[in-house]
Order: structure tokens, then C-alpha cells, then sequence
């Protein structure tokens, strides 16, 4: 197997993989919203590259139809587990643009490593240089939008993506046996696979008019809110500017900084703003926290970027802090936002599927 093979081989590595092969590696890249190429491994030793473009498209309409097909069967025959590097994103991915539903055991060396390390980094890139012996490679990335100029490279660093998993997931998954509570949030993490999945495919559907007549509301709110900040304070500052409000309210104003926690220096966040109104009562504070808490309602909600299908999506990462929950972000294609901190004001654009 190799980076540049004919379709016939393409399609007899695959078949070899439904008839005698239990486990193997996967992995995807993406340019343009579209699967460019992916790879499988059968171990650590041999992976194929199944490249979709080089100069333009890669196969004829019936071959690459031909080898979908082939590719559908491996990744949803539940027989053969699943090696991945940051899996739900290959898992999402394929689903929504192929239709293909992975299924069979679920091994994800980063989720493993999340677990078993959450201080350290738990990219493929840090994995495959602690657990392999694979000179480094990872540069070879940097084509992935210039796939033309060196398609071969790109290939074979797909392929390379997938031979590694195997190695890597062996000693990771020595050590969450090894300990029985590892190996037990390892399993309830990859328990949470499925259901996320379909959260993240199913979207919330969204009330679009009546967004839109809220969008126009704030926005004429803050303009409103804009221009008795200008009549209240003594001279024009941005609010959503910290350099600004720090000059206003702490050298203009006199009041003694508020110091954050996190940085130790002076801060005009939203708890500094609530101490100044509660403490000082100044009209400024409170109409600068009313343009920010309005300003991140307009950018973050209102100008938010939906599916075609009228529904809000998300991108769910099992495993996303390090006290072990769940977060959430824009999708893959940079559409919907954070599911787990929606603005009150916003939620009631959230329709219920009849």
C-alpha cells in the first residue's frame, strides 16, 4: 500500500479489510469543505492513502462512486473497530457530507490521552513523537491548501497519519487497563460518542423571522444606549475597548483600579464594571456594561452563521476541558456556536421539533 495507487487496489486493500482485518486506523484530511483524501491502516506497518483530488478530480464519477461504496462498508461494519486521532471530527465530518455513519468499537487516542494526561498536549503530533519512532513529519501538512503542488507528499502524509494510530493506541490503552478508573472514564467518555453525534448532526431548528426582528431591535437599542453614554460621560471613549475604559474610569475618574485574579493587572471587565456601578453609582459604567452585554448579544447571537436548513448546529468535544466535561463549539464548516452558554434572550429563537 502507498500513497498513489490505481482504483483496483484501492478497492482490493478494502476488500481485504472487510474479510480479515479486525481493527484498523483512520483518518481524514478536508480543503474546501470536502474530504481531499483519507487513510486507512491495517498496522503499523501498512496504511493506503485514497486521495479524491490532485490536479482536479481524482477518479470518474462511476470509480469514485465504486470506491465510496468500498469505504462506506469498513467504517460502518461494526465488526471492525475504529482507530482514530480526534475522532468525532472525522466522525462528524464524514457522516454530513457522505452520509457514512461510523460504527464498531471506538479508539480514540486522544480522548485515551485526555484521560491519562490532561496537562499535556494530546495532538497526533505530540502522540506519534512519544509512542512511535516515526521521524517527523508533520510539516508535510502545510500543503493541505496546495494539494496540486505536491499531491504525492500530501497523500503520503495522510497515510502516515493512519500507520501510527495502531502503535500509539496499544501503550494507550495498556495504561487505561492498567488502571481500572482510567479505563472506566475512558469507556462512560466514549459513551457519550453517540449521543453526541446526534445532537451535532440533528441541530436545533431556529425561529429565522423572529431573529431577525430582534437583530434590528438591539441593534437599534444600542444606538440608543450609544448616545446617552456620549451625554454622560465626560469625553467620548469606546466601551468596548479596555485600554479606553481604563484611562476613563481609572485615570479620568480617579476610582482605584480593580485588579484581576487571573493577570494581576488593572481590569475593566464586566465584574470591575459591577463593583464601579455598585461602589460609585456612575451612569458611564452602566451604559458601557448595557453597549457590551448588547454588542456580544448582536455579534455572537444575532449575526450568527446558520445552516442552509434553518438549524443551529454545534461541534461537541467529549473531552474538552480537563475536569473531564463536555464543550462545545462552531461546527466544522464554521457555522452555529457554543450549545452551552445561549444568551437568555436568545433561547427562546430555539423551536422544538414537532
Amino acid at each position: 500500500a502507498g500513497p498513489d495507487n490505481t482504483a483496483p487496489e484501492i478497492l482490493d486493500f478494502l476488500t481485504h479489510i472487510m474479510q480479515e482485518v479486525k481493527e484498523v486506523g483512520f483518518d481524514i484530511e478536508v480543503f474546501n469543505h470536502q474530504i481531499s483524501c483519507l487513510s486507512f491502516s491495517i498496522d503499523e506497518r501498512t496504511s493506503m492513502s485514497i486521495p479524491f483530488v490532485d490536479e482536479g478530480d481524482r477518479w470518474d464519477e462511476r470509480t469514485e462512486a465504486d470506491i465510496w461504496l468500498a469505504i462506506a462498508r469498513v467504517l460502518e461494519n461494526a465488526a471492525i473497530a475504529k482507530i482514530m486521532c480526534y475522532g468525532m471530527f472525522d466522525a462528524s465530518f464524514i457522516l454530513s457530507t457522505n452520509n457514512i455513519h461510523i460504527k464498531g468499537d471506538i479508539r480514540d487516542v486522544y480522548l485515551a490521552s485526555r484521560i491519562l494526561y490532561p496537562d499535556f498536549p494530546a495532538s497526533l503530533q505530540f502522540l506519534t513523537s512519544l509512542y512511535t519512532d516515526q521521524p517527523y513529519y508533520k510539516d508535510d501538512r502545510k500543503l493541505w491548501n496546495r494539494i496540486r503542488e505536491d499531491p504525492i507528499t500530501f497523500w503520503l502524509y495522510s497515510a502516515r497519519d493512519s500507520v501510527v494510530l495502531p502503535q500509539i493506541w496499544e501503550e494507550l490503552s495498556s495504561e487505561l487497563l492498567a488502571d481500572p478508573d482510567y479505563q472506566r472514564m475512558y469507556d462512560r467518555t466514549i459513551a457519550l460518542w453517540e449521543p453526541c453525534l446526534y445532537m451535532m448532526t440533528n441541530g436545533i431548528r431556529i425561529n429565522v423571522e423572529a431573529l431577525k426582528e430582534l437583530k434590528a431591535e438591539v441593534t437599534y437599542e444600542l444606538e440608543i444606549k450609544a448616545a446617552d453614554l456620549e451625554k454622560a460621560s465626560d469625553y467620548t471613549f469606546n466601551p468596548n475597548s479596555p485600554k479606553q475604559c481604563l484611562q476613563y474610569f481609572y485615570e479620568h475618574k480617579n476610582i482605584r483600579p480593580y485588579i484581576s485574579r487571573r493577570t494581576g493587572k488593572p481590569t475593566c471587565d464586566d465584574k470591575a464594571l459591577t463593583r464601579i456601578i455598585r461602589r460609585y453609582n456612575l451612569p458611564e459604567a452602566r451604559l458601557a456594561q448595557d453597549i457590551r452585554g448588547l454588542g456580544k448579544l448582536l455579534n455572537t447571537y444575532l449575526d450568527l452563521q446558520y445552516d442552509d436548513d434553518d438549524r443551529l448546529r454545534c461541534f461537541y468535544n467529549p473531552r474538552g476541558t480537563t475536569t473531564g466535561r463536555l464543550s462545545s463549539s462552531k461546527t466544522v464548516r464554521e457555522t452555529g456556536l457554543n450549545f452551552q452558554n445561549l444568551h437568555p434572550r436568545f433561547k427562546r429563537f430555539l423551536v422544538v421539533d414537532e
